[in-house]
């Protein structure tokens, strides 16, 4: 089941996001975020296949409207559904019954014969989650951690790595959970929706910035998070369920290569469906851990466990600190001018504290002056978020250069109106995958070049914050999250080309080519 947009329609209408399937021999139509306007009837723009004779059905669950239109027999059904939904009452003020909708249909049984190739792409997508740019931080952790077990009994190796993957599973399957409960409230969420929460970003910069100071040396908490100062395996066990939950705090804001298939698929399905679909994508992040665990001779292709460890930990802490400035500079994206000086003295506060609780673990006897000092700064560091949410602002709208516009429907609607292909980027700040692909291709001048000559329009669709509309174009196209890479032509753009998560300069050459 796809997802669609409105199209067209006034100013005032928020974004509605309408699904389309086959069901029973009807059309069912279900249109979240929809205002009270009774009755509903669909008058398609093409095609002779709705059965005007028969009135179609609408119930209303929650801020759900799901209608019902009778098809003709032996009718034909297009695969883009385009024409108007006429509802009984006004959808605003300004008295407007009709609205133009362009929604893609995808049969029912698409999603149940396709069903194993979705758990082996959602498995694929979290095996190759491992190596994924936003996740090198912890990758480094969970090499350096293996290390360390390798010196343990077997039993307490297993454990360690069944804590790991239970605590991926529990954390992938919180979020699946707690995004699915979003969405049947009527919430247009996709994919990293909790990376777009200014207070969210400050929690998870905080704790990748505790952790960098931890690798320095500076305090030490070895129970938690880490693993890594863990000797015995009552201890070890739950710094690896930790860590299996920071892994998947750090890899939610990334799309692996197969991901975006499974996880479009996978909130398509019922409730229980999504959950298996997670799980299989726990499944595959959690497998290299898992596998050097249980099979110890792995093992010996890593070194010997020695004091080079403490200066590796050291060098450790460089990627987690470019972790850290990457998610400054989200947080500066999310929370607007006001936050910025917030933001700077919450991590000053937090590196206070922290340092003065280090002191405080390494004095004899213990002083409780430095560890009250210490905890004073933490908790006033804490206090962070609910000051971003209070005095955080609208931030500044990204700059662009000259040959890329932003994103939206009435943009796309008037290239390809003029005859252009379109080119949408649906990116983010948090998306560190968005950022390599920039870097190392969309940036390059000889795709830069290809999109001039071949007078091609660049949209760029910002999802850093929510955004009801882009959430709702993504879920047009089949995708939940970003990176996502359109192509549109001319004339209306009714047949989407999609690229891949992981893009290079050959792949988008090839496609604007085409």
């Amino acid at each position: 089941m796809t997802w669609g947009v409105l199209a067209t329609g006034p100013a005032q209408i928020p974004t509605i996001s309408v699904k389309a399937r086959l069901k029973g021999g009807l059309l069912e139509f279900s249109i979240s975020n929809a205002p009270e306007v009774g009755s509903l009837s669909f008058f398609p723009a093409e095609g002779d296949y709705v059965d005007e004779f028969q009135p179609a059905k609408t119930e209303k669950t929650g801020n759900q409207l799901l209608m019902k239109v009778p098809l003709k027999p032996k009718s034909k059904i297009p695969d883009t559904l385009s024409g108007l939904l006429v509802a009984e009452k006004p959808w605003d003020t300004s008295g407007h019954r009709a609205l133009t909708i362009t929604v893609a249909l995808q049969p029912p049984s698409t999603s149940t014969s396709h069903l194993p190739l979705t758990f082996l792409f959602a498995f694929l997508g979290g095996l190759i989650l491992n190596v994924m740019p936003c996740v090198f931080p912890i990758l480094s952790l969970k090499a350096l951690h293996l290390v360390q077990i390798s010196g343990e009994s077997r039993s307490a190796a297993r454990w360690e790595g069944i804590a790991f993957g239970t605590g991926v599973l529990v954390s992938l399957l919180s979020l699946a959970g707690l995004l699915i409960a979003l969405r049947a409230s009527g919430h247009a969420l996709g994919w990293g929706f909790q990376l777009q929460s200014p207070p969210v970003v400050w929690l998870l910069l905080s704790l990748l910035f505790a952790l960098s100071l931890n690798l320095l040396g500076i305090f030490e908490f070895p129970v938690l998070f880490s693993g890594l100062a863990a000797k015995g395996s009552g201890q070890g066990w739950t710094g690896a369920f930790a860590s299996g939950l920071l892994a998947v705090a750090v890899a939610s804001p990334c799309t692996a290569p197969f991901m975006g298939v499974a996880l479009a698929a996978a909130f398509a399905l019922p409730a229980l469906g999504t959950l298996l679909i997670f799980s299989s994508l726990a499944f595959g992040f959690a497998l290299p851990v898992l596998l050097f665990s249980f099979f110890p001779f792995l093992l010996s292709f890593l070194p010997k466990p020695g004091a080079w460890m403490n200066t590796f930990k050291k060098v450790l802490s460089l990627p987690m600190f470019g972790a850290v400035l990457w998610l400054v500079w989200v947080a500066f994206r999310l929370s607007g001018s006001n936050g910025t000086p917030l933001i700077l003295f919450g991590l000053i506060f937090l590196a206070v504290g922290l340092f003065q609780y280090g002191k405080a673990q390494r004095s004899y006897p213990p002083s409780p002056s430095l560890l009250w000092s210490g905890l004073g700064f933490i908790l006033l560091a804490s206090s962070i978020p609910a000051l971003i949410l209070k005095t955080a602002t609208e931030p500044e709208t990204p700059h662009h250069s000259s040959d890329r516009l932003s994103w939206s429907e009435e943009e796309v609607h008037r290239h390809l109106a003029a005859g252009r292909t379109v080119f949408i980027d649906f990116t983010a700040a948090w998306c560190l995958t968005c950022q390599v692909n920039e870097r190392v291709t969309l940036s390059r001048p000889e795709v830069q070049s290809a999109f001039r000559d071949k007078n091609i329009a660049f949209l760029v669709a910002d999802w850093t914050r929510r955004d009801p509309a882009i959430t709702a174009a993504l879920q047009k196209y089949g995708r939940e999250g970003v990176p996502t890479y359109v192509i549109l032509r001319p004339p209306d753009g009714s047949k989407p080309q999609l690229l891949p998560e992981i893009i290079t300069p050959s792949i988008v050459l090839e496609a604007l080519s085409r």
